[in-house]
């Protein structure tokens, strides 16, 4: 034991290149593996453990070899190659398996441990899943029971305890972030060990209980109300990945087999669940009631804001509002964020309940923040932005409602028409208002950049609301879009002008917006028979340019933000208008000009050369009409790339859930199955070419000569570049 645990310990001093760390993460799991020939009792490894380090501190024994294997695993993301980290981390779950009881480990520890192992491992079907399980269901010959399952049953009991100072109930975003982190661990952890309903029901009746004793007034209450909607919150996204794990593998489910348990386990757990929320929704909707009114505060003198704040050179920006402010403003962004994520996510599951009262309370809400005045002094100011990142969270639940739960939750006698018009003025009325306060509220620079990120993410859950009405698409079609095209031609605009300023965070979203807004003009022009947009050669170029300089103030290598980049700057009902591909007296048109900027930058960043080929190869297939334009950008693409692997590349799509949504976003390639071969490596950009002129040739032999001119001359007209480039 002792010789595994200084090779472990090795990681921690010295740096390893990826052949180095392969081959110490094989020599530990060997080394530890030998303990399997011998039949030792659950005290023999202990006692060995505490001779070889002279320590009798079992705990502390057990914490240190873990926190060396956790230091392995956590190296092993340094090589960025989710197949290399995965034998890694396969080794290391070799390795403490053979040598600890994870009932011996402290629960934080565990969990921490857990979180370095790759989702895509332990989640639904992954391959280390079952070796995880067999290692956290295993008992001690000592013991009887498994009480790390035991453990994690009580843990929300233990969790909503306060441990803090005697008297202080005081509690900051700092606290907040650990409370999430960890219950975000449990919740992982907990599913990983067991899915059965029997285990669940204590958890779900204690949360019925302590749902029930919102309405309590004390200020002992304070941590525990907010680690309950905490708990609430994890619990839903935790059940949420595990139900997108197995949509996504629904060929296996229906297949047969241990996945069809799995799914008929996981319908069993959720229904509880349900049935255990809805008996305590009411409560939460009331106690977010009376809580949000610290966000109307009139009177709040000038408190002395807390040292942390005070001359803070640099991190995150914080609230500039006294520490009891500040907890009253997080217990009511919390139920409010609750009170959506329920509401929103049982109301995607559950067909016979009505949720007219909780959705109307988000609604009369929604109008609150918007409508609200700002007072004249920092701590309103701050309090306003506090209302708007709770709204953000509540838009977010509302943008998933289905159509008809509009016309449920508002007046009865109002008309498709009138919500339509009631909608179309809450966008207007919260643009005015939340412009207001970054133009005239008293807040600093950080707080305004903050609020900046807010508001994008409020406008593009208000954008998505219209695409929750395919159900009723025949009452949409009577009644038109959900905005009129004035109020679509400002937020254009406010996009526009606030582009250039957006901090990194902001980006995603308003890219977002920018694509939602070109798609629902385009729906509302189409309707109206209309072919123009309404968008100006000189505003399409004015928002290519600001779009480019704030891609260039962004982290390059990330992917979501190149894709959502792409798919709003080169947006299908732009890119067949063909005044914006060609060059006149101002010099390119404005798509002609991104592309162009956008290639050349590609040497200097092979990823965003390559989702620059998917999504523009794509387009050009759509609309070959536009590819004369860009004989010198094909045959850059056709030549472009070596055979070098973006690692990195694959992984961050397995890992981050905006990123795979923001590709999906990307036109559809000319052939898929090329593109799964070769998306991580340079050579994508070459084969796209191929891939595009090879469908462009089998349209050109199905349809008719008239339908296929275009591409037949663009098609001679690029083996000439070629041909030309090789002499």
């Amino acid at each position: 034991l002792h010789l595994v645990w200084s090779l472990a310990s090795a990681a921690k001093q010295d740096s390893f290149g990826r052949p180095g760390l392969m081959t110490l993460a094989f020599c530990i799991a060997s080394c530890a593996c030998q303990s399997d020939t011998h039949d030792l009792p659950c005290g023999s490894a202990v006692n060995e453990l505490a001779k070889c380090n002279g320590d009798t501190s079992i705990a502390v024994n057990t914490v240190d070899f873990l926190d060396a294997l956790w230091i392995l695993s956590e190296r092993s993301k340094h090589h960025f190659n989710p197949k290399y980290r995965l034998k890694v981390c396969e080794q290391v779950i070799k390795a403490v398996a053979s040598l600890t009881s994870a009932a011996e480990i402290p629960l934080n520890q565990l969990f921490n441990f857990i979180s370095t192992i790759p989702r895509e491992c332990t989640d639904s079907t992954g391959p280390l899943r079952g070796t995880v399980q067999k290692w956290l269901l295993q008992k001690k010959e000592c013991s009887e029971r498994n009480t790390l399952l035991d453990e994690l049953i009580d843990f929300p009991t233990t969790f909503m305890k306060h441990t803090g100072i005697e008297g202080s109930y005081l509690y900051d975003d700092e606290d907040v972030g650990a409370w999430e982190a960890e219950a975000r661990r449990w919740a992982r952890t907990l599913l990983l060990v067991t899915s059965e309903e029997h285990h669940f029901k204590q958890i779900f009746t204690f949360l019925e209980k302590c749902g029930n004793k919102l309405s309590e007034h004390s200020s002992t209450r304070k941590c525990a109300d907010v680690k309950f909607f905490i708990i609430i919150i994890c619990l839903i996204e935790e059940l949420e990945v595990r139900q997108k794990k197995l949509v996504h593998q629904n060929n296996a489910i229906a297949g047969g087999g241990s996945d069809t348990t799995n799914g008929l386990e996981h319908r069993a757990l959720t229904q509880m669940f349900e049935k255990s929320l809805l008996s305590v929704l009411e409560n939460m909707v009331a106690f977010s009631k009376q809580s949000c009114s610290v966000f109307w505060l009139k009177n709040t003198d000038n408190m002395d804001l807390p040292c942390s704040i005070k001359g803070r050179l640099g991190g995150p920006s914080q609230r500039r509002l006294a520490t009891s402010i500040t907890s009253s403003v997080l217990q009511c962004i919390w139920s409010m964020r609750c009170v959506s994520s329920v509401v929103s996510w049982c109301n995607h599951y559950t067909s016979d309940v009505s949720f007219h009262s909780a959705f109307s309370f988000l609604w009369e809400f929604c109008w609150e923040v918007i409508q609200h005045c700002t007072y004249a002094t920092e701590i309103g100011a701050e309090l306003h932005l506090a209302a708007y990142e709770a709204l953000a969270y509540v838009l977010a639940a509302l943008s998933t409602a289905p159509f008809s739960q509009f016309l449920d939750f508002m007046e009865t006698k109002q008309t498709n028409q009138t919500i339509i018009l009631s909608l179309d003025l809450l966008a207007t009325t919260f643009l005015g208002n939340i412009n207001n306060l970054l133009t005239n509220g008293v807040l600093t620079r950080s707080r305004r950049a903050v609020l900046m990120c807010w508001k994008w993410l409020c406008v593009d859950s208000l954008l998505s609301i219209s695409s929750c009405c395919d159900e009723n698409e025949s009452q949409m079609k009577t009644s038109g879009s959900f905005y009129s095209d004035s109020t679509l031609q400002s937020i254009f605009i406010d996009i526009i002008e606030s582009l250039e300023n957006a901090g990194e965070n902001s980006v995603v979203s308003i890219l977002r917006c920018v694509r939602s807004v070109l798609g629902l003009i385009h729906l509302n022009r189409s309707r109206q028979n209309l072919s123009s947009l309404g968008i100006s050669y000189e505003m399409m170029m004015q928002l290519v340019k600001s779009s480019w300089l704030l891609h260039l103030s962004c982290n390059k290598r990330r992917v979501a933000p190149i894709a959502a980049l792409l798919s709003a700057i080169l947006h299908p009902s732009i890119f067949p208008n063909l005044e914006m591909h060609q060059t006149n007296e101002k010099g390119p048109g404005p798509l002609k000009w991104f592309v162009e900027t956008l290639l050349n930058e590609g040497s200097k960043s092979p990823r965003t050369i390559r989702l620059a080929a998917l999504h523009l190869s794509g387009l050009w297939l759509m609309y070959p009409q536009t590819l004369r334009f860009y004989m010198e950008e094909l045959k850059l693409l056709a030549l472009y790339g070596s055979v070098a692997f973006d690692e990195d590349f694959e992984a961050e799509l397995s890992e981050n859930h905006e990123a795979r949504f923001e590709v999906s976003m990307l036109a559809q390639s000319p052939d898929c199955e090329f593109t799964e071969v070769f998306i991580n490596t340079e050579l994508y950009a070459r084969v796209s070419v191929a891939a595009l002129f090879h469908q462009l040739w089998k349209q050109i032999k199905e349809k008719s000569k008239l339908e296929t001119e275009e591409a037949l001359q663009c098609g001679k007209l690029f083996l000439l570049k070629l041909l030309d480039s090789a002499v």
